[in-house]
């Protein structure tokens, strides 16, 4: 294999993932500065936007559930698993953090 140069990424596919600088604009004093705009997204609050997305779909398909023969069970059993699903992902991701917070299953330093 050949080997990859620094800062491409070793998952196949991967490319679009790749972080690539924003061209830096002039603007005027009366318009938002450009730190503003250079801020990266929090990734718990991305996270926090797709639970709610995944809840809401949940909710949709529970509807759907309900209006098939109006039995009220069906759309319980839909909302229990999304719950039940994102109860258990939120459950793995603070184990996760709890990991990271004391040090465990950190990545070795890269080598320069």
């Amino acid at each position: 294999q050949v080997p990859r140069p620094p800062g491409i990424w070793t998952v196949p596919g991967a490319f679009f993932l790749r972080r690539r600088p924003r061209p830096r604009l002039v603007y005027s004093g009366g318009m938002n500065r450009p730190t503003d705009i250079d801020r990266s997204p929090d990734p718990e609050r991305i996270l926090s936007w797709i639970m709610l997305a995944v809840l809401v779909w949940g909710l949709f398909h529970a509807f759907g559930a309900w209006t098939f023969n109006h039995d009220a069970r069906r759309p319980l059993v839909v909302i229990v698993c999304v719950l039940g699903f994102l109860g258990f992902w939120s459950l793995m991701l603070a184990v996760r953090r709890r990991r990271l917070a004391r040090g465990i299953g950190r990545p070795p330093a890269a080598k320069r």
